[in-house]
């Protein structure tokens, strides 16, 4: 029998794995992210085209069918849209007669087989009971497609690039993408007759646009007026949505698995999904992951976790749904840690000049992310930059943006430092638990 090491602490326990994969998801106001255009917002559903992703010059005019007079608060963002009060039956059949109806009409054409290689997930934008379900391309030039429910029909956008962000229940999301020197924040909400564009910002190289040398200069623009600074950018930003509290959609699940669950044809239960998963055997990158460990989680259904010599693997099943996130790789430089009990994943790497930390929780078949990183200053010739003390100099970030470091720190403790505390007493012991093999698990499984 395999066996795998992985500790554990007895009171709530956190599974330890040495292996973390870095975040996709980011924020434009970083220099060198690759991205691309606007929003396409979408509210009716006649044949569509979506089109390829053009890199013109970004012009914060160019939202067709955008109302940019639309205003929102930052914690008094209104759900403006009349409250669907559909049944649980009800929204899954009218998503499942979309996805197998009417989506190829609005799916990129140079894509056919997009069905093999989307994955997709529900979110919770505004604060009724059905969620939205975003298509994830997994490619910039086709983005995604998120689809709501108004008044029994579906409605849809597709985002600009694969970026954006949001906060739960409180009805804002910001595409918030670019290319090198050219980014964008393309801010929207649901409303009473689909997706409404709330406000538009995007900034740019001085240069950008003459293709001359590049500068350090940048110009604001935010709803067509021109800004002094980052800052100026920043506040008007964080009007519409606070960028401490957002969360990236990170991974979905299948096409074929998204069908099965609409469709009520599903696994019954965690048990029955995790067994045929074993039976037919998991794999990545022609290896085998055949150590196997079940997390539980409180509330929900226990998450399984996969490993091999080079990746490992995480399943969640919840109401009926099936996760199965992209396989993750081990290294030196970075590890993992499970909370039992919340079923949340931190992810943490270092490197020479930088830290990274990412925690993701699992739901709905979705993975939703928040990360943050710390990057230390250096001089034009690569040395580090140090304070009167001669301690070196850091930069930090959450979520993309720019934070002190009791902010950073606020991060951590929120997913390491809090959570342990909460789940284990100061007296707790490390102990080391053993993973089962398949014969084991699905002895496991059938009890």
């Amino acid at each position: 029998m395999k066996k795998r090491i992985l500790s554990i602490l007895t009171a709530g326990m956190i599974f330890m794995i040495s292996g973390c994969t870095m975040l996709s998801g980011k924020t434009g106001l970083d220099k060198d992210d690759e991205s691309g255009l606007q929003a396409q917002i979408q509210n009716n559903t006649e044949t569509q085209t979506k089109p390829e992703d053009e890199n013109k010059p970004g012009n914060v005019e160019e939202a067709d069918g955008k109302d940019n007079n639309v205003t929102v608060g930052n914690s008094n963002n209104e759900n403006t849209n009349s409250a669907e009060t559909l049944s649980e039956e009800e929204w899954k059949k009218i998503y499942l007669s979309f996805l197998e109806k009417d989506i190829d009409s609005i799916m990129p054409e140079y894509d056919s087989e997009w069905r093999d290689s989307w994955n997709m997930g529900f979110i919770y934008v505004n604060d009724d009971d059905v969620p939205e379900l975003v298509l994830c391309s997994g490619y910039e030039a086709a983005g995604n497609v998120i689809l709501t429910i108004i008044n029994g029909e579906v409605k849809y956008c597709f985002t600009n690039r694969l970026n954006f962000y949001f906060i739960e229940r409180e009805n804002i999301i910001n595409n918030n993408d670019g290319i090198m020197g050219d980014f964008y924040d393309y801010i929207f909400k649901i409303g009473d007759e689909g997706f409404e564009t709330v406000a538009t910002g995007h900034y740019y190289e001085a240069n950008y646009y003459s293709g001359e040398e590049s500068t350090d200069e940048w110009v604001y623009c935010f709803d067509d007026k021109v800004l002094k600074d980052k800052d100026e950018y920043l506040s008007n930003l964080k009007k519409y949505i606070e960028t401490d509290r957002i969360k990236f959609y990170y991974d979905g699940t299948g096409y074929d698995e998204m069908i099965a669950y609409l469709s009520g044809k599903g696994y019954k239960d965690y048990k029955e999904a995790y067994s045929d998963i074993v039976k037919k055997g998991v794999s990545f990158m022609n290896e085998e992951l055949d150590s196997f460990a079940l997390i539980e989680r409180r509330n929900q259904d226990p998450m399984l976790v996969c490993i091999g010599e080079g990746f490992f693997k995480i399943y969640s099943y919840d109401n009926g749904l099936l996760y199965a996130g992209d396989a993750e790789f081990f290294g030196e430089n970075k590890y993992d840690i499970i909370f039992s009990g919340s079923g949340v994943l931190y992810d943490y790497a270092y490197f020479t000049n930088e830290t990274y930390c990412s925690a993701r929780t699992f739901s709905n078949g979705t993975s939703l992310a928040e990360y943050n990183n710390s990057i230390q200053v250096v001089d034009e010739n690569g040395e580090a930059v140090t304070d009167k003390e001669n301690i070196p100099l850091y930069t930090y970030t959450v979520n993309g943006f720019d934070c002190t470091y009791e902010e950073f720190d606020g991060f951590v403790s929120k997913f390491y430092e809090d959570e342990l505390n909460q789940l284990t007493p100061n007296n707790a012991e490390i102990k080391y638990m053993t993973y089962l093999d398949k014969d084991e698990l699905l002895k496991e499984l059938s009890r």
